[in-house]
């Protein structure tokens, strides 16, 4: 039951049911069937350094957004950012509790995240001649049940990076070439620059022999220019023109990608927002103009999770999402191991903050971060389960 909720969750599919009108209820209530799941079935153990970490940044992340209450009016914004961020730690808690208490669902869960590319990537090639396939609320970029395609492209990103540890020899090059083609059919930048980012960072593992990383550079690069020269020749040659092939937002971004021009309509409102969440900050640098106020301005949203905490909750608001990952990873940090693949994680989320300022909002990222520090808590603690043989020889 609880690996079914991984799945519901990293699929994103309570938002998807909810926004395209399955669910007659909002997608938040769904949380308290999922607590209860959890009091139920998942064996709970001591408190540990990584565990009380977490629960600590939760207590100040909390206090701090009532705080900066007092910053700004007590409008509907600001009501619905409190709730927001009280669901988004609540759902934290309870992803965390879960994944700590129980191996074999930490365990379920790496595995749906690594083959989920299996899954989205279909519904992204659908997506992509069939326009608004899944949903009427799409941009016009492929992104399947995610609706977002940016949220789809992350999605894959970081079940690339869980895969790494869970899948093996031909699968793990199969799983890379397939998560490379997903995020190029979303079109994300941000998306692309990190399957990049963590293509070459995996390159340099000790642990990687030099035939097997050539042939998975060979394997990415010929599912890329085999994608790329496809687009392009529909592109150049006009057939992509024809009504009903491909959505306009998809036209422009390729053209866009080809002419490797960033200063899109795309990147100018972003700059746009940004500026008015610099100017904001500025004004109020200590407890930020107060919760929501990047809800109801005339702005587009930041579209970045710095200048977002920033302009609402002051400097030290910018600092709570770092913060967040470092507790994350507080158990490995103490010992001074952190594994590669915590790391990458860590990097990805710093990273794609850049990029979107919704990730608190998105629990098919809020539910990775529970997982990262599950791991990174378990691993550290006296009831870390015994290794199956098999497993115990793989690692060894």
């Amino acid at each position: 039951m609880l690996a079914g909720w991984c799945v519901f969750y990293f699929l994103c599919l309570d938002q998807y049911l909810f926004e395209t009108g399955v669910l007659p209820f909002h997608h938040a209530m769904l949380v308290a069937p999922f607590a209860v799941s959890i009091f139920a079935l998942a064996p709970q153990r001591r408190l540990i350094d990584g565990q009380v970490a977490l629960y600590v940044w939760c207590l100040v992340f909390t206090a701090w957004t009532l705080l900066g209450l007092s910053a700004g009016p007590l409008n509907e914004g600001a009501i619905w950012e409190v709730g927001a961020r009280v669901s988004f730690v609540v759902f934290l808690s309870l992803s965390f509790f879960m994944f700590h208490g129980s191996a074999t669902v930490t365990r379920d869960f790496a595995l749906i995240a690594s083959a989920a590319c299996f899954v989205v990537v279909p519904m992204l090639v659908v997506d992509l001649f069939a326009p608004q396939a899944f949903s009427s609320l799409n941009v016009g970029r492929p992104a399947g049940v995610y609706i977002n395609p940016n949220r789809a492209a992350f999605a894959l990103v970081l079940g690339h990076l869980i895969a790494q540890v869970t899948f093996r020899g031909r699968l793990r090059t199969t799983q890379l070439v397939v998560t490379w083609i997903g995020v190029l059919l979303t079109a994300s930048r941000a998306g692309i620059l990190l399957m990049a980012l963590a293509s070459l960072a995996f390159a340099f593992d000790r642990r990687q022999s030099l035939d097997v990383f050539f042939l998975r550079l060979l394997g990415v690069c010929a599912a890329a220019v085999a994608v790329a020269s496809a687009v392009g020749w529909a592109a150049m040659s006009g057939t992509l023109d024809t009504p009903g092939v491909l959505s306009t937002q998809m036209e422009s971004r390729i053209e866009s990608l080809l002419a490797f021009d960033l200063r899109d309509y795309s990147t100018l409102e972003r700059e746009s927002a940004s500026l008015a969440a610099l100017s904001v900050l500025s004004d109020n640098p200590f407890l930020g103009a107060g919760p929501g106020i990047t809800r109801v301005w005339d702005e587009v949203p930041t579209h970045n999770m710095y200048l977002y905490l920033g302009a609402e909750s002051g400097l030290f608001g910018m600092l709570l999402f770092p913060a967040l990952l470092m507790a994350s990873g507080w158990s490995a940090i103490r010992r001074g191991r952190l594994p590669l693949q915590h790391v990458l994680l860590v990097v990805a989320f710093l990273v794609w903050a850049f990029f979107s300022n919704s990730i608190f909002g998105e629990k098919c990222f809020v539910i990775v971060i529970a997982w990262m520090a599950a791991r990174c808590s378990a691993s550290s603690g006296a009831h870390t389960p015994e290794l199956r043989p098999s497993e115990a020889r793989r690692v060894s």
